[in-house]
This record gives C-alpha cells, sequence and structure tokens, in this order.
C-alpha cells in the first residue's frame, strides 16, 4: 500500500511537485507526462530520497505500508519498495552481475543463496551472465538486470521508470509479462501505449499535479501511444562516403558480430537495429576507435564522433554553459534554455540531457555521428524535437549511424538499415521498423 499527499516538493528554491495526491492498494497505475514534468522527483519524494539525500524538501505526508520514509528515514524503505530508475548505470553498484543480485540481498538482510540467484537470473533473460561484467551487458541488458535486483526481496510495490528505455521489442514484451506478475506498481513510461492495457488507472502528471485522464485521451494531452511515422520522409542528396567497413569482426575477447560490409554516405541517416546483446554498441563503438577490430578493415573519410546511450558520460564541465561554451561561441547559448544554463548537466530530467547531448553533437560539426540509442527515455515533444535536428543534419551533408530500437526514428530520420540478428543484412527502412514492431504489434 501507497499513500502520498504531497502539499509541495522540490529542490531548494525550486518547487516541481504541488498539491498532489498518489494512492494505491493492490493497483497498478501508469503516469506520463513531458520530460522535466518532476515525474522521477515524484519517486525520491515518495520514497525519502529527495528530502534525505538530494538535499530537497517535501512538504507532506507519505505512507509505504505502515512506514512514513519522511520522518523516520530511508531504513524501511528499501524492504517494502522495489526500484527500477530510468538509468540503469546509476543504480548498478557492483561490477559483476552475480554480485549485484547476492548484494542486494545482503543489503536487505537476505540469506545468499546461490540456487535463488540462477532462478532469477534465466527469468529475467540473464541465464549463464552471472559471472560477467556488468559493463559488458548492453544497454537492455542493464535493464533486465536492475528490473531483477527491484523485486528480487518480493517487496509490497514496486516503482518503476521509463522501463522500456534501451530495451528491445523482445524485452518490452518481457517487461509487460513481468508487470502482469506485480500484485502492486507505479510505472512511468513515455511509451504509454506499450501498458495502458495492464493498469487500473492513468494519469499525466502537468504543472507538477497528477491529472486522472482515460487511456483514449492520452494522445491529445501530449502522450505517444502509437509507433507511428510522424515527420515527413525526407530524401537529401549523398555527398561522398564516410564509412566504409568490409570484412569487419568485431567483439571483445570472442567474436559478437561477424562479416559486417557496411557503407554510410554523407547526407544520409542509416539504423543499425536487432535485439539487446547483438552487437549494436560494439560495432558503433568499433568504428569510433574505442575497441580494436578482431579482423577486417574501416575506412573513415570523416572524423566520427560517439554518442553513447548514457548522455552523462559525454559531459566534461559543471555547469551547463561551460559544457556548450567548450564548443562553440556566446552565440549558442540561445540554442538551450537558459534557465538550464547553471545547472551541472548531471541534474538536468533524461530528456534536458538528451537534448543538451545532441546540441553539443551539432556544434562539434562531425561529419560522421555514431549514435547509440538517441531517443530512449524521451517523451513526444522531445522527440519530434531531436527526429527533426538529425533530419537537418543530414541537409547539411552530415552522415548519421544510429543503433536504435524505436521504429519511429528508423521511419521519420532513417533511408536505409543494417539488421543484425545472427548476422548483418541491409534493409529498407520500412523492413527495418516492421521488424522493431512485429514482437509487440497489437500492444501499442
Amino acid at each position: 500500500m501507497l499513500r502520498a499527499r504531497i502539499d509541495e516538493a522540490g529542490y531548494r528554491d525550486r518547487p516541481v511537485l504541488r498539491d498532489l495526491d498518489l494512492y494505491l492498494e493492490g493497483e497498478k497505475i501508469l503516469i506520463a507526462g513531458a520530460s522535466g514534468s518532476g515525474k522521477t522527483t515524484l519517486f525520491l519524494a515518495v520514497t525519502g530520497v529527495l528530502s534525505h539525500l538530494l538535499n530537497g524538501y517535501v512538504d507532506g505526508e507519505v505512507d509505504i505500508s505502515g512506514y512514513n520514509p519522511l520522518e523516520e528515514g530511508l531504513e524501511g524503505v528499501a524492504e517494502r519498495v522495489g526500484i527500477v530508475l530510468q538509468d540503469p548505470e546509476r543504480q548498478l553498484a557492483m561490477p559483476v552481475v552475480r554480485d549485484e543480485v547476492l548484494f542486494t540481498m545482503e543489503n536487505l538482510g537476505l540469506e545468499p543463496d546461490e540456487e535463488y540467484v540462477e532462478e532469477l537470473l534465466a527469468r529475467f533473460g540473464l541465464e549463464g551472465m552471472g559471472g560477467r561484467h556488468v559493463e559488458e551487458l548492453s544497454g537492455g541488458e542493464k535493464r533486465r538486470l536492475t528490473m531483477l535486483t527491484a523485486v528480487a526481496h518480493n517487496p509490497d510495490t514496486v516503482l518503476l521508470d521509463e522501463p522500456t528505455a534501451s530495451l528491445d521489442p523482445w524485452g518490452i514484451r518481457d517487461v509487460r509479462s513481468f508487470l502482469e506478475g506485480l500484485d502492486e506498481a507505479v510505472i512511468i513510461e513515455h511509451k504509454a501505449g506499450y501498458f495502458v492495457d495492464l493498469v487500473d488507472r492513468t494519469y499525466v502528471l502537468r504543472d507538477g499535479r497528477l491529472v486522472e485522464t482515460d487511456p483514449e485521451k492520452l494522445e491529445e494531452m501530449g502522450v505517444d501511444t502509437s509507433p507511428r511515422r510522424r515527420l515527413p520522409r525526407v530524401t537529401v542528396e549523398r555527398r561522398g562516403l564516410a564509412l566504409e567497413a568490409r570484412d569487419l569482426v568485431v567483439g571483445y575477447d570472442e567474436p559478437v558480430v561477424e562479416g559486417v560490409d557496411l557503407v554510410v554516405e554523407r547526407g544520409e541517416a542509416v539504423a543499425i537495429v536487432g535485439p539487446n546483446g547483438s552487437g549494436k554498441s560494439t560495432l558503433l563503438k568499433t568504428i569510433a576507435r574505442f575497441i580494436d577490430p578482431l579482423d577486417g578493415r574501416i575506412k573513415l573519410y570523416t572524423e566520427p564522433l560517439y554518442l553513447p546511450q548514457e548522455p552523462d558520460i559525454f559531459f566534461l564541465h559543471s555547469t551547463v554553459r561551460d559544457e556548450i561554451l567548450s564548443v562553440s561561441g556566446k552565440e549558442a547559448l540561445d540554442l538551450f534554455p537558459r534557465d538550464l544554463h547553471p545547472m551541472p548537466p548531471y541534474l538536468l530530467s533524461h530528456g534536458e540531457r538528451r537534448r543538451l547531448l545532441h546540441l553539443l553533437a551539432r556544434l562539434y560539426g562531425h561529419g560522421l555521428i555514431l549514435m547509440d540509442e538517441p531517443t530512449t527515455g524521451l517523451d513526444l515533444e522531445n522527440y519530434l524535437s531531436i527526429a527533426s535536428e538529425l533530419v537537418e543534419m543530414k541537409r547539411v551533408g552530415r552522415a548519421l549511424l544510429i543503433a536504435t530500437h524505436d521504429p519511429r526514428l528508423v521511419l521519420d530520420v532513417c533511408d536505409r538499415a543494417y539488421i543484425i540478428d545472427g548476422g548483418l543484412r541491409e534493409a529498407g527502412s520500412e523492413e527495418a521498423a516492421e521488424y522493431l514492431l512485429e514482437p509487440v504489434m497489437g500492444l501499442a
């Protein structure tokens, strides 16, 4: 059981939530809303993290299965609540997968049980990965691990912040199965269409308040409920090769993808699609020269710039203003909201960090941009903004190679695609989008 009455909550002199009631008892509810509207802050507020760890404040009352974290501290929260954070990188603490699970259990006073750990790994599609280093996991595999650790102790309530971020379509299908097995959950999700049939109530967080609404009205409130094409198709004249790879083999100690023949021209966007762990990120990092190829050759006709799945890895400075000025002149400051300039990039909302990352990519001016899941965790407005920016990058002759699970991006931006699934084959953008939609078709 979770009940919260929040009169006001936020950070120092920046209120985020106000006049808000949240309650559930043996139910599942879905909360949508724009990036930066306060959805993650809501989770931080009701668990006591905002006021006890982040120098924020919460005026109100919270009751989690008879426990008030605002008055009693954080000690009793973890045993009652399981949390899946928006960014897996901010949740995982141990270097090895099995140790992450055992660490969670030991912190909650549970007896370590290797058989139970292996059962959990198999349940979440991580069978045989217990001994792997966490940094060898794909973004989707890290997401699965965070869901596993959230429920390892059978909590009363589970809070999920953007659970589909970085997940392939098969992973989204697994999340649905996971949610069906929960008794009580709060789901924050931009891709609301995947879950509306599983929840008891639907809300939009707007102006700091929760507004209950019917699922049929979500789209008119700016919430994405259907993964369809939204931008007109733009074809740009090609301006010569940017990248050529022949007989390429990529991996770490062992091959992950073999026989890669791939070309990208300036003025086009090319998608790389495939399941989590199929080698999309490894391929991009090899082209970016972070990883040596195991075999084959790569020829770059222009300097590449790699944009990681986790925006925080890209940032170097203590404020948004300094990040922008490190790349360009003062006139570029007008390209990002001025009220965010004094903030550390790491304290921006997920959508704001994504927008900053893509602004910096534009300002750097590299001819080849390698993008790893550039639209994860974005609301519809931010998605359309970034997709339009990528189309503009094509217009000015830059080459885009994009690893993505987002069928909208494939349809709106990409001219063609390569599918990694037991090998690598070229496909049209329509075929690649259908490949991504098939496992969840009929759910959205």
